[in-house]
């Protein structure tokens, strides 16, 4: 039952919308995002790290480039880059691709709803990270990174979101063969609607943002304590989010890299996994299954089937899988009782990520904790065959390919009250910044 409301979005007046977005940018910002910096002083990186025009002014440089980056944003508007609706709007997010459409509703959430876990959770946060976006936002007031939040469907929602799907865009551009289109919703009576529609969902899933959730809603209890005349509707009681329904959005899996092999040879480290695992080399990159691995060693991709995950069908000898038609050529799979009953009890135990962590990368790779362990790197939504290539040139020794984790999954982890593996998840889709602005005065 999460609570949203509409709110007076910024966005780019459409001549300069291809000019204004950008991916979401690591910090500090490299050569590449530096450049386009100084190639396009209308790109929103001016609204998030802006050069500084005098090194020299007094303060730290955090507060100094949030400073710029505030001014940035008054001049954007000022100058027509941006414009400011002038009532507040529900938003619907479109991203269309070949055969695919997904379509989400942009507004703000309660941030109670995040600390009452309404809108509830699966992944730590670490608090250093949630200081340096409550600070930027704390400085600037600008909120532009949803939070991407799922649903289960409401009959309600779809189709009241449907009958705008054909209403011109307030804005739409192209990148990397999709098209996205941002239409305003703003029809009382349907924002009416939407909000209770919303109000009857039992539950909403927090899939990607969780910093920015955690962050967004310290800041909001922090400036309700130093506001004697809070009536709750003030800007800094919500933050920015997109919601989709879970039967369209897309979950890619991270795959995993690891530096080295933990002091092992390479046919050490095989004669170790297949005590596990039923090992088979492959041509080309396998089709990760559930409860399967694809892996890249030595110039050699293999399929890794874990061997007490399979019941005996009847006459096959044990450890070695009964092959079926299909790309990866995997086995099937049954999970015996002892690994039902666990999944039952635990559904973090079911998780493919899980699985790897505590058969192959903590006993054989040495990796115990993944979160700070610097020998390990995780890959989302990348091509199997552009990370083979660091193997090949050595920046890694072994690659791991995952099944992605599934939405059941992630809501069954978040209803348990349960964490999961960091990196579980990548998913689509990933939304450009600049394309909407919240604004907390």
């Amino acid at each position: 039952m999460p609570h949203i409301k509409p709110f007076c979005g910024i966005r780019p007046v459409q001549e300069y919308v291809e000019r204004v977005i950008t991916s979401p940018p690591d910090l500090p910002l490299d050569e590449a995002a530096l450049s386009q910096l100084s190639a396009n002083p209308q790109s929103f990186l001016n609204l998030v790290a802006p050069p500084l025009a005098n090194e020299f002014l007094q303060g730290s440089r955090d507060a100094l480039i949030y400073k710029q980056a505030a001014e940035n944003l008054h001049t954007f508007l000022e100058n027509g880059i941006l414009q400011k609706e002038e009532v507040p709007c529900l938003y619907l997010y479109t991203v269309e691709g070949t055969g695919s459409r997904q379509t989400g509703i942009w507004t703000v959430t309660l941030f109670d709803d995040y600390l009452n876990n309404r809108v509830r959770k699966h992944e730590y946060t670490r608090i250093e990270r949630e200081n340096s976006i409550a600070d930027y936002v704390r400085q600037t007031g600008i909120d532009a990174n949803p939070v991407l939040i799922a649903y289960k469907p409401h009959q309600g929602i779809d189709r009241l979101a449907g009958s705008y799907l054909q209403q011109a865009p307030a804005l739409s551009f192209s990148k990397e063969g999709k098209q996205h289109t941002l239409r305003r919703i703003a029809s009382a009576t349907d924002i009416q609607l939407l909000v209770s529609y919303f109000d009857e969902l039992p539950a909403a899933y927090l899939a990607d943002g969780h910093h920015r959730a955690a962050a967004l809603s310290s800041y909001g209890v922090e400036r309700r304590k130093f506001n004697f005349k809070h009536t709750g509707e003030e800007e800094y009681n919500f933050f920015s989010s997109i919601y989709f329904s879970s039967e369209t959005l897309e979950i890619k899996a991270f795959n995993r890299l690891v530096k080295d092999l933990n002091g092992l040879s390479n046919a050490t480290f095989l004669e170790k996994l297949s005590i596990d695992f039923h090992v088979s080399e492959r041509a080309a990159p396998p089709a990760p299954e559930p409860g399967c691995f694809g892996m890249y060693l030595a110039g050699q991709w293999y399929f890794l089937l874990p061997l007490n995950t399979v019941e005996q069908p009847g006459d096959v000898p044990a450890g070695i899988p009964q092959e079926r038609s299909g790309e990866s050529g995997a086995a099937e799979i049954q999970a015996g009782p002892e690994s039902q009953a666990r999944t039952a009890m635990d559904p973090v135990k079911a998780l493919d990520v899980t699985l790897l962590q505590e058969r192959i990368l903590a006993p054989l790779l040495g990796i115990n904790d993944p979160r700070t362990n610097e020998r390990i790197r995780f890959s989302g939504g990348a091509v199997q065959e552009a990370l083979a290539r660091e193997v090949d040139n050595g920046a890694a020794a072994v690659l791991f390919s995952l099944y992605p984790t599934s939405i059941h999954q992630l809501m069954a982890v978040a209803d348990a009250g349960l964490v999961m593996p960091p990196k579980s998840t990548w998913f689509e889709p990933k939304l450009d910044l600049g394309i909407l602005t919240h604004y907390i005065d």
